[in-house]
């Protein structure tokens, strides 16, 4: 099991104002780059079910996660295990009139990619720290 955590600042967004946006299925692919599609499935709060529609390192996937964290304005989280372990869990707190997100990443390829499974994780990580760069300069204003 591979772990990544960044940290980021969104300017002048409140931290409920962000997890509106990391919460909503349509702003999947923003979020997470490999996805091209996220739809969910139940109620908005934990047990709700995103289905992703993916790609990565030229093949196509669909991906199940389950929402465990849903505490509006302080954490959100969500994981699955196919076709292989991801889990992505982001904490929001007020920080100097914006957004401070704690951002974790828990990843498993060797099931999927039993290859290179450790660089597998490492392009992931790599992937989660471009998409929060582009989803912090896209938010802030």
């Amino acid at each position: 099991m591979q772990r990544f955590e960044e940290t980021r600042h969104i300017t002048g967004m409140s931290p409920d104002e962000v997890f509106d946006y990391i919460t909503d299925p349509a702003n999947g692919p923003e979020l997470v780059s490999a996805a091209k599609q996220v739809r969910a499935e139940g109620e908005p709060g934990e047990g709700r079910v995103l289905v992703t529609k993916a790609g990565f390192l030229g093949m196509d996937f669909e991906s199940r996660s389950t929402v465990t964290a849903w505490d509006p304005g302080r954490r959100y989280a969500f994981s699955g295990d196919e076709p292989f372990h991801l889990g992505f869990d982001f904490a929001l707190s007020d920080e100097d009139g914006g957004t401070r997100v704690d951002a974790s990443l828990e990843t498993d390829p060797g099931s999927f990619f039993p290859l290179g499974s450790r660089m597998v994780g490492k392009r992931i990580g790599k992937q989660f720290s471009k998409d929060l760069d582009k989803v912090e300069k896209d938010l802030s204003t």
